[in-house]
């Protein structure tokens, strides 16, 4: 084994300068370009860390260099994964110790440790692949490129402090093939930790100030490593400064996102590394304690500027391939992909054109069958209203026919009976023929486009309404082929030959995608355009649009966000362009499959109190809106449903982002809410807690009674929950809490039918019990806390008679035993 002939490993070291120790400071990106400025007259050696500080890696740790590394021969030949990789190191690193006192180690050492018997020549190739694999990794952090020509400007001496598994030759190789030649010119001594059989924490510094023969208040240290690069140095006097990448919030963001990713992308850390293409726009921003930019320029940002690459890339590749392609960004939710496009661009691209949900049905009735289907997809909701007009009826009939099947027996049968007569679907498709002939005209008015170009539509996603209803018609009509490029691409028939998505089959699995789509409300929001839906045309195109459905003071909280996601792509273009290392495109989109799970399941506080009161437009040209999420209402439904609130499906209590609300009561519900859409997890209402409370009560009906003793599960917060079965007629229920509790805490008592408890509609069968209460022996002291003074103290409830099968839910929470009464 090769040792470096100055630096013994075992025995003592010569005693550093005596210096007093200094406290070491903080600097940011932004700083670091003018630390020379600052110490030039006073230091005489720049020392500087290297991971982290001089080189960045595009994926979110060291160790996911491994996962890559695992496919390079020879380490496929010789099943080297990540994990033997991983322990390979740290036995090396126990040998080490026990064989020379030290547990600093090269790559052969590390090699070794999993297989002992290696022989020269492997090792070497080893260790060419494992350095091939970090130049594929590794680029050159642009602030600190500046710092080392300020420094070689100034004059200053630089020398580089690793703690690293590489050798000196080996790391001056990776500094110079990533660095600038000038920048890496500046650099002179480099100390590597296996080198020298000591870390900086553990004596490296020592004999840097040894071999520098300086003082030690004449070196700056620089470095991301709060032990090693500060405190280290620091206590040996040198000045040392952590670099310190991003303040907390942002921390927060990068390492929620990395846990996303790894639940929606089981290949991450098993095929492959987990990417982390932005960890270095992110580092070179200041601090911002604003919850705008942490929303639009952290959690947003590097969604919409991987779109917006992979929809300049799409549209370069049609080129390529001969087609003469032409964007038609579909307002209103592709108002800020676009924008983000023209910032990457640098110029125009392509065309905003005013095409809702409701367009797309209304210019699609061709023939009975489009009747039929959409009827098939939509009557189930029951909105008759909604429906007729989307049918394009007239307005006086579609009255009439709404009045007719809301008094009928069977409205649903009725309405369909209505529409599909022949006379009605004459109408339908002679009225959407007309719509139609406006929609075209919109559309060739707005793009210009010619016969024999493809027309690119740009969306959010998902399924793709717009494309597939209007797409034999564009076709047909214009001669024109029509193709989709979405953020995210549902599984629908046929995808694969006319659309594609940043996240897409090709990508990710069914599951995945269907973990997001269900809450992309909140991403709809922050890119739409301060415009109300369209609802039809002037016959030379132009939009008429319905009122507007969200307030104004809604898109104003919007704009900032925007500008913020602007900011990011500009600023990522830049540096990526600086670092002549742009993010591959996979690695993109694996960034931003991660980031959308993080802000959807994982929004930080800061994130959540700025979308507090946001809602949805639904773009179906009627005033329906949705509130994205309501943290108190979520509380309430837990503690009253627990998890099983999610099934709630009614448009009168619907939020479209519920799993905001169980991240603000909990990460960990937050998170087995994703694991259940990823991985299509089975759970039962028992399932969820193993904690229960068993509850006395007396069930009279008339004359008689009975006792009996019923167990209440737990909700939420220490709740639990009650369920009395109230059969048909008259139903008496007294619960003996006295029995049990000294005191308790009444959530709510309600009355539910028993086919809706835990169904989709619950809450709208749901009736507030508690005019129907009264309490015996039970004394409130505050509102819903209650004194059980008496052991026979009761809650009585008298349900009114009903034909129906219901259950009585009382939602409480022991505060203290019956044990405990004074």
């Amino acid at each position: 084994m090769r040792q470096n002939p100055t630096a013994p490993v075992n025995g003592a070291r010569p005693a550093a300068p005596a210096a007093a120790p200094r406290r070491p400071l903080t600097v940011r990106a932004q700083d670091l370009p003018r630390l020379v400025a600052t110490h030039a007259a006073s230091a005489r050696v720049l020392s500087l860390d290297c991971f982290d500080t001089i080189l960045f890696r595009d994926t979110a740790a060291p160790v996911d260099v491994f996962y890559d590394l695992a496919h390079r021969e020879p380490f496929q030949r010789l099943g080297f994964s990540a994990k033997l990789r991983v322990s390979a190191e740290s036995m090396a690193r126990s040998l080490r110790r026990v064989r020379s006192g030290t547990s600093e180690v090269t790559l052969d050492h590390v090699y070794r440790g999993a297989f002992p018997d290696l022989d020269d020549a492997t090792v070497r190739a080893l260790a060419e692949a494992e350095l091939a694999e970090e130049l594929r990794h590794c680029f050159a952090f642009p602030p600190t490129v500046e710092l080392l020509r300020a420094a070689k400007e100034h004059g200053l001496r630089v020398v580089v402090v690793s703690d690293t598994y590489f050798r000196e030759a080996e790391l001056r190789r990776l500094l110079e093939s990533t660095l600038p030649a000038d920048a890496f010119a500046a650099i002179g001594r480099v100390f590597c930790s296996s080198e020298y059989g000591r870390s900086k924490s553990t004596g490296l510094f020592e004999d840097v100030i040894e071999r520098l023969a300086v003082s030690p208040d004449a070196i700056v240290h620089v470095g991301d490593n709060e032990r090693a690069d500060a405190l280290a140095p620091a206590q040996l006097g040198i000045r040392a400064l952590h670099f310190v990448h991003h303040a907390s919030p942002t921390q927060q963001v990068v390492r929620l996102t990395s846990t996303a990713l790894s639940l929606l992308d089981p290949s991450v850390r098993h095929e492959r590394a987990l990417p982390s293409p932005f960890h270095a726009v992110l580092a070179q921003k200041p601090d911002r304690n604003d919850a705008g930019h942490l929303l639009g320029y952290v959690g947003v940002g590097p969604i919409l500027y991987a779109f917006g690459r992979f929809l300049l890339d799409e549209l370069a590749e049609l080129e390529r391939r001969g087609e003469r392609p032409c964007a038609a960004f579909l307002m209103r939710d592709a108002y800020l992909p676009r924008r983000v496009c023209e910032a990457l661009a640098g110029h125009p691209v392509g065309a905003s054109v005013s095409i809702s949900r409701f367009v797309a049905h209304a210019a699609s009735f061709r023939a009975r069958a489009d009747v039929e289907r959409y009827l098939a997809r939509s009557a189930g909701s029951r909105r008759f209203e909604a429906m007729a007009k989307q049918l394009l009826l007239p307005e006086r009939e579609a009255a009439r026919l709404v009045a007719e099947v809301t008094a009928a027996e069977r409205p649903l049968d009725r309405f369909i009976e209505h529409v599909l007569a022949p006379k009605t679907v004459e109408r339908i498709l002679a009225a959407s023929a007309q719509y139609r002939k406006r929609v075209i005209r919109h559309l060739v008015e707005t793009t210009k486009i010619e016969r024999g170009q493809t027309l690119v539509l740009v969306d959010l996603g998902y399924e793709g309404t717009v494309q597939q209803r209007l797409t034999p018609v564009l076709e047909e009509e214009l001669g024109v082929r029509v193709v989709s490029r979405y953020l995210i691409a549902s599984r629908v028939p046929g995808w694969e030959g006319n659309r594609r998505g940043l996240l897409d089959p090709a990508l990710c699995d069914d599951r995945a995608i269907a973990a997001l789509v269900p809450y992309v409300a909140l991403l709809e929001d922050l890119c739409t355009s301060d415009d109300a839906s369209v609802v039809d045309y002037l016959e030379d195109g132009t939009p008429i649009r319905a009122d507007h459905v969200i307030s104004r003071e809604q898109f104003e909280r919007i704009l900032p966000v925007q500008e913020e996601v602007l900011a990011f792509a500009r600023d990522a273009e830049s540096l990526f362009a600086r670092t002549g290392k742009r993010p591959e495109m996979t690695a993109l989109r694996r960034a931003a499959l991660g980031a959308i799970g993080r802000i959807l399941f994982m929004p930080t506080e800061a994130e959540m109190e700025y979308l507090q009161g946001f809602r949805l437009d639904m773009n179906l040209a009627t005033i329906d809106s949705f509130a994205l999420f309501d943290r108190e209402r979520g509380l309430a439904d837990l503690r009253r449903r627990g998890l099983f609130f999610m099934m709630e499906k009614s448009q009168h209590s619907q939020r479209m982002n519920t799993p905001i609300e169980l991240r603000a009561a909990g990460l960990e519900l937050s998170l087995s809410m994703l694991a259940h859409h990823r991985y299509a997890l089975a759970f039962s209402v028992g399932d969820t807690s193993l904690r229960t409370e068993s509850v006395p009560v007396v069930i009279s009906r008339g004359t008689q009674s009975a006792s009996d003793t019923l167990v209440a599960r737990a909700t939420h917060e220490g709740y639990f929950s009650l369920l009395v079965p109230v059969m048909p007629g008259g139903q008496h229920v007294a619960i003996l809490f006295g029995q049990r509790y000294s005191w308790v805490q009444i959530d709510s008592v309600e009355l539910i039918p028993t086919a809706k408890l835990y169904g989709d509609a619950e809450s709208e069968a749901t009736e507030d019990a508690s005019a129907f209460v009264r309490i015996e022996g039970i004394d409130q002291k505050a509102p819903g806390v209650f004194e059980c003074r008496d052991p026979l103290g009761f809650l009585f409830v008298a349900p009114p008679p009903s034909h129906e099968h219901r259950v009585l839910r009382v939602v409480f929470r022991p505060l203290a035993p019956a044990s405990e009464r004074g």
